[in-house]
């Protein structure tokens, strides 16, 4: 009859075994949160250029796991956050702005045109708190 075991750990292993599970969650929570993402940057007008531009990262420093998941867009702040009315011009001056309007169906060109600005679609922000939920993370937003 055994009356008791020796248990040795060797830390290094630990360490890497957790960091291992740590990376695999990290991978599978940015994922969800890029996939969301991409479905939310979709809409009516998107020409898919901004969901395009969602990736994730995740990298691993020291004993830390890290991830991301960012928009590379030009527009990205603006759909995310969204914008207040403003006017908007041509680059050079004298140009004119030409673009296709849904509205009127048509091609239609302008000196400048008066956005009326837009509520922001937080397509970021919304998945990462979802997934995370989902995940049983404790999620802080700074929306």
């Amino acid at each position: 009859m055994v009356s008791h075991v020796d248990v040795r750990l060797n830390r290094v292993n630990i360490r890497n075994l957790s960091v291992r599970a740590a990376r695999r969650l990290i991978e599978e929570v940015t994922t969800e949160v890029e996939i969301e993402a991409k479905v939310e940057a979709m809409g009516p007008y998107a020409t898919g250029d901004l969901a395009a531009s969602i990736m994730k990262e995740v990298w691993v420093e020291g004993r830390t796991v890290h991830g991301r998941v960012r928009a590379h867009d030009w527009k990205a702040n603006l759909v995310h956050d969204g914008a207040r009315p403003h006017r908007i011009t041509p680059r050079m001056a004298g140009g004119h702005l030409r673009f296709y309007w849904r509205k009127v169906g048509q091609v239609v060109t302008f000196s400048y045109v008066n956005h009326p600005g837009m509520r922001g679609k937080k397509f970021l922000s919304k998945p990462m708190e979802r997934v995370g939920r989902r995940h049983r993370f404790i999620v802080f937003s700074t929306d």
